[in-house]
Order: structure tokens, then C-alpha cells, then sequence
């Protein structure tokens, strides 16, 4: 076992500690994948366990690949190790034990779409408007159902009070699966917790084969995956759980930070081991993170401690429009491209997709390659070509594709056989599209001629818009875009849907502001030559993404953009404190994706809503540049240890102090039980 001299003293704590329940804190870069994949190595050269007792869970089919490779090339047999999603964990298990799931004459899997499809089909049956009773809400809702221990616990309850015609469809639904024996990617874990809880028998044998259990990005785990994990390993077992609680970011999926927080209240004897050491960030970027996660007090407490010897490069600008942003992160581009640097070693981060134009405009004018990274770009969005097909039917109503688009989109009650009449006329009579629209609805039934005749009135409500900005509003405002959002998608999705329309008002008011002359036609030339794919591959691509995007990456490079309030946080914290943490958590995942290079940048105006706005930098700048590392008095405290002071009050006989301890995370303590070091 050579290669456990390649690891340090925590890392090889974690590999050497297998029984029991381990919990493994692993900050950002600190080779957590290692310590899994040189666990199972050990467990399996040393501790002489056969391969097919180890049961390796993460989330994504890219890290149970790389786990299985990394196995492979220590011990030669990952074969017989079983590493993969809980998914495919849970579809491995519902095959082994087929007889006591509903589908004794097998399954298979329905895919996403088609589950939507089916839903769409049931809300048909039962008569429903689908625009009062959107199939991807519904669909939603079930998921989130599933996802719930009362599914698990109860089945079918006798209190149905999920909301109004939620259990018909459900019915409808899971009669429809059964039937056509599917079976959804929900149901897969669910099927198997529920087996596992209500047959003893099924729950020791399968025991027999996870004898040793272990867990990658643990903080991701939802309600249902801790209780699958912990019915197989009981209060005793040996489960080794690895994430990292300052980097619980997907509140939105499901995931519940209490699980990694409350982890020694479930289970006994828990040995934790924090792994501290970064391999990946210099000093000064380690700095800022620790600074900024230290005012979180939902949280177990630990610092990342550099083991490069570079201090790396930090850098705080404060522009004065968004445009300045773009621009200068062009100008770096540009820089870094010259010098013969790799551009895929840069990335742009952000808190919202909507944020993408404005770089995608700037690096685009420059002739820099760039990627815009989990999802396409800004003008490639539906909803942006949603609104957009109405100004390009304005400025060509010629083009057949901008037609069908706007007048089928929101939905009026113009169908396909009537725009293949509209198509007809138009051709036959050698008329524009919007001409033959007006002569087919003379003709029409009265409810498609209504659908015809709203269609076109927006149009001409669009057209006489005075500005470009203001048409852009106008498409928005009349095609009640925002309400068909709303009630056609589950409402995260619809209000970043949201986000990007709002986006592209100020998107126009930037091009009006910048060129106060040009036509229309000028503004959709320039949409689509931002939105045409770039075929340069010279030395890769600067790569644009969300910051939940970025979460696993790494760059030499990064660049913060947007660091200000309402934007970074975002300015909809309905949950107050609590969403305020996750965005502290979401802006540290930011700052470690950095290597060398970090730029954080805001701006001190930006469009908004279509109108210049006033901007404020960010909380957590403040927070990561005077956080108490650089400047909090060392203290100690008997029971905590270590830590610093964050804050003193002053007003109180005797004062009540904000501590960061390295080993418990953030308390507030009477300043007289603490001991100043020297």
C-alpha cells in the first residue's frame, strides 16, 4: 500500500478508520475523491473485504465513472465494487428483488419527457384545462410527493391534502405507470426504501452484501436518500460519509444541510475527521473563504489551510455600469489569450443565467471563444426567442418561423390545421404571413378567429411602441408572458424564465443607450450574431456559468460577476436567515472554484427592469475582506478551543462576543469566559 504514503495525516485517518460511523468533512480541494477511492482500495488490499460487500453512492453518473476509474487503477478489480448514483443503486436493487415490487413481470424506465407526456395525457382524460392545470406543475408536485418519507411511510394517504384535483392526476398517473409497466426515476428509491422498511427479510440479506457503505457529496442528500442510507448501515454501521456542509447549495432540490449538521444524532459513535488541507487555492483566495463562511452560524466550523506556496492574485473592482463589467473581463480575455494561456482555464460565474448577455456580448466583440457552460446562450433561450419571434414577425412578416413561433406561443387557440391554412393562403396568394392571418380568421371558427384576431392586435400594440426597449415590454405586457410562466412551469424554474425576459428589456435599453439611432432591425441583427455558435476552438473557450453550475470545477482563473445586493444574494429571501446562509455558502463555492486568479466584481449601476438603477456592492465583499482572520483577536475558550472574534458588543455590563472556534464553527460567548492568547 504504497500510495497511502501520498496522503496526509487526515486523509489517511480517513482511509485507515473503516468501522463505525465516520463522518469526513472534506473542504473545497482538499481530495476527497482520493480519500473515498484510496478507502475502498484499502478496505479491499489490507482489510482483505471481498469487492462485492462495498457500496459506493454519489450523484452523478461523471463522478461514480471517475470513482469507478480511480478504483480501478489501485486495485484492478472495481468490477466487483458497486459505485454509482443512488439511482442506479436503487434500479440495481428493485431487479434483485422484482417479486416484491408491483411490477413482478419487470419494468423499465419512463424518461423525463415522456413522464410529462403522461401526465399530460391523464389531466386530458380527466377532462381538465391544461392551462388551469399545467402538466409540468403536476408533475412537479408528484415529484416532490415522492420525495417525501409520507409517500415512503403511507403510500396512498387517507388525508388528501395536497391542493385541488393533485390526487386525481397522482391516481391517474401511477395507474398509467403501472399499466404500461414504468416505472419513474422517484419511484426507483422509493420502491426500494419501502421494501427494505416493510420486509425484514429482503433488509438482512441485502445488509449482508453493504457491509461497507460509503457516501460522496453527503450535503446533497435529500429526506429520502438519508433514510435509505440509514435503515442499511443502523446507528452502528460502517458508514463513511464524505461532503462538505459549507458547500450545501441545493436547498432548491430537496437537499437538507441538517443531515450532515445532525449527523451524530442519528448515529453512535461517530468519528469526524476534517480534512483542511487545500490543494487546489493559494493563501490569499483561501483567505476570503474562510472570512466570508465564517459569519454563517449553521455550520460545524472548520478553516481551509493553503498548501501552495504561491499567494495568488486577488482582485476587487467596482465598475461603474454593467457594460464596464463585460468589457473589462474582454479585455483580461484578451490578455490571457496573447500570453498563451489556455482561455478554458477561465470562467465567468454568476448567480443567475440572465446574467450570461452582457459577457456573451463583450467576448463575442472581441473574437474571444467562450462557452456558456449547463445551458445554451442568452438569446438561444425559449423564453427570450418566445418574445422575441414577435419583434422578427414585425420587422419580416415573411419569416414563417417567427410567425409560427409568436402566434402559437402563449396558446390562443390557434392550431396547427389553421396555421397550415394561414401557410396556404399566404403561399397561394402571395402575401405576408400576418396579411393571410387576417383574411383566414373572416372565415374561421369563432374561437380560432378570436385566437387569430388577439394575435394580431398584439402586434400592432408591439408596433406602436415607440422605442425599442418599450416594444420588448410591450410583447412582454400583452402576451401576458409572465403569467403564462407561472402557471406552464414549477416556480423556480418560471422565475428564472422570468429573470431572463426582464433581462432582455435591459438588454434593449443597453443597446438604445449605447446606439439611440439604430432600427429595430438593428437590435435583432445583433441578437442573432450573439446568439450564432462560435467554431473557434484555439486554445478552448472562456466558460460562462451559474455558480451552481460550477460546483466540482475548477480554473485558474475566475471572475465574480454581479456582487451586489439583490443580485448576490438575490433579493427574494423569503426564508430570511436561512436563505441568506445558502447564499453565503453559494458565493464560498464561488470563491474556491479559483486556483490562482479571482476577480470580484460589481457594478455601481445596472439596468433593471428596463431602467438604470443605483447598485450596492454586495454584503459578503465586506464580509471575505474583513472577515476575522486578518483582523480578530486569537482567543480560547475550555470547552470550544480555538477561535477569533468576530465581533464585540459594547453596550452590555459584560460584553457578548461573535466567535469563530476552528473546531465548532461560529458562538456567541460571554467575552469573560474567554482567555485572550498571547
Amino acid at each position: 500500500m504504497n500510495y497511502l504514503e501520498e496522503l496526509n495525516p487526515s486523509q489517511r485517518e480517513a482511509v485507515e478508520h473503516t468501522e463505525g460511523p465516520l463522518l469526513v468533512l472534506a473542504g473545497a480541494g482538499s481530495g476527497k475523491t482520493r480519500v473515498i477511492t484510496y478507502r475502498i482500495a484499502y478496505l479491499v488490499n489490507v482489510k482483505k473485504i471481498f469487492p462485492g460487500k462495498i457500496l459506493a453512492v454519489t450523484f452523478t453518473n461523471r463522478a461514480a465513472g471517475e470513482m469507478r476509474s480511480r478504483v480501478h487503477s489501485l486495485i484492478g478489480i472495481s468490477h466487483y465494487v458497486r459505485a454509482g448514483t443512488f439511482h442506479s443503486t436503487a434500479l440495481a436493487f428493485l431487479k434483485r428483488y422484482i417479486q416484491y415490487t408491483p411490477y413482478k413481470n419487470g419494468f423499465s424506465v419512463i424518461e423525463k419527457d415522456d413522464r410529462l407526456s403522461l401526465v399530460r395525457q391523464v389531466i386530458k382524460e380527466l377532462n381538465l384545462d391544461s392551462k388551469l392545470f399545467s402538466p409540468k406543475k403536476y408533475m412537479h408536485a408528484i415529484s416532490s410527493y415522492k420525495n417525501s418519507m409520507r409517500y415512503i411511510e403511507e403510500g396512498d394517504p387517507s388525508d388528501r391534502d395536497f391542493g385541488e384535483r393533485f390526487w386525481d392526476i397522482f391516481d391517474g398517473y401511477s395507474k398509467a405507470l403501472l399499466d404500461q409497466r414504468l416505472i419513474d426515476f422517484d419511484d426507483m428509491l422509493a420502491y426500494c426504501l419501502r421494501i427494505l422498511l416493510r420486509s425484514p427479510e429482503v433488509l438482512e440479506e441485502y445488509k449482508k452484501s453493504c457491509e461497507y457503505i460509503l457516501v460522496d457529496e453527503y450535503q446533497d442528500t435529500n429526506a429520502v436518500q438519508f433514510a435509505f442510507l440509514k435503515i442499511l448501515a443502523g446507528a452502528n454501521g460502517n458508514l463513511c460519509v464524505v461532503g462538505d456542509d459549507d458547500q450545501s447549495i441545493y436547498a432548491f432540490r430537496g437537499a437538507e444541510i441538517s443531515n450532515i449538521l445532525n449527523f451524530e444524532k442519528h448515529f453512535e459513535n461517530v468519528r469526524e475527521i476534517k480534512l483542511t488541507q487545500n490543494y487546489r487555492s493559494t493563501e490569499k483566495i483561501l483567505s476570503l473563504a474562510n472570512n466570508l463562511i465564517g459569519y454563517n452560524f449553521s455550520r460545524r466550523g472548520k478553516l481551509l489551510k493553503a498548501e501552495r506556496s504561491e499567494k495568488g492574485e486577488v482582485t476587487f473592482r467596482n465598475f461603474k455600469s454593467e457594460k464596464e463589467e463585460a468589457d473589462f473581463l474582454a479585455e483580461k480575455a484578451y490578455e490571457w489569450y496573447i500570453a498563451g494561456r489556455n482561455l478554458s482555464d477561465m470562467a465567468v460565474l454568476y448567480r443567475t443565467n440572465a446574467q450570461s448577455r452582457n459577457f456573451e456580448i463583450a467576448l463575442k466583440r472581441e473574437s474571444i471563444p467562450y462557452k456558456v457552460v449547463g445551458g445554451v446562450g442568452f438569446y438561444q433561450r425559449r423564453e427570450i426567442k418566445d418574445i422575441l419571434s414577435y419583434l422578427r414577425v414585425l420587422g419580416n412578416p415573411f419569416d414563417e418561423i417567427s410567425f409560427v413561433r409568436s402566434i402559437k406561443t402563449p396558446p390562443r387557440g390557434v392550431g396547427d390545421q389553421l396555421i397550415d391554412k394561414i401557410k396556404f393562403y399566404a403561399e397561394s396568394e402571395r402575401v405576408d404571413f400576418l396579411t393571410a392571418a387576417s383574411q383566414v380568421a373572416f372565415t374561421a371558427p369563432k374561437r380560432q378567429a378570436m385566437g387569430i384576431n388577439l394575435f394580431l392586435n398584439i402586434i400592432l400594440t408591439v408596433n406602436s411602441a415607440a422605442t425599442i426597449t418599450d416594444k420588448v415590454s410591450a410583447a412582454i405586457r400583452e402576451t401576458k408572458y409572465q403569467e403564462y410562466l407561472f402557471a406552464t412551469e414549477e416556480r423556480e424554474e418560471a422565475r428564472e424564465r422570468e429573470d431572463n425576459i426582464l433581462e432582455l428589456i435591459n438588454a434593449a435599453a443597453g443597446f438604445e443607450e449605447q446606439y439611440p439611432d439604430a432600427p429595430l432591425s438593428d437590435f435583432l441583427a445583433a441578437s442573432s450574431l450573439t446568439s450564432s455558435e462560435d467554431e473557434k476552438t484555439v486554445l478552448g473557450a472562456v466558460s460562462l456559468m451559474t455558480i451552481h453550475s460550477a460546483k466540482g470545477l475548477e480554473f485558474d482563473s475566475v471572475y465574480i460577476a454581479g456582487a451586489e445586493e439583490g443580485i448576490f444574494p438575490i433579493g427574494s429571501l423569503r426564508n430570511g436567515e436561512t436563505e441568506l446562509e445558502e447564499e453565503r455558502r453559494l458565493c464560498y463555492v464561488a470563491i474556491t472554484r479559483a486556483k490562482t486568479y479571482l476577480t470580484v466584481a460589481c457594478a455601481q449601476s445596472r439596468i433593471m427592469h428596463g431602467s438604470r438603477l443605483k447598485m450596492n456592492p454586495s454584503r459578503f465583499i465586506r464580509e471575505m475582506r474583513e472577515g476575522m482572520l486578518e483582523t480578530g483577536i486569537p482567543v480560547f475558550h475550555e470547552t470550544f478551543g480555538e477561535g477569533f472574534i468576530i465581533d464585540l458588543g459594547k453596550e452590555t455590563p459584560i460584553p457578548i462576543a461573535d466567535v469563530m472556534f476552528r473546531r465548532s464553527g461560529r458562538k456567541r460567548i460571554r467575552a469573560d469566559f474567554l482567555k485572550i492568547k498571547s
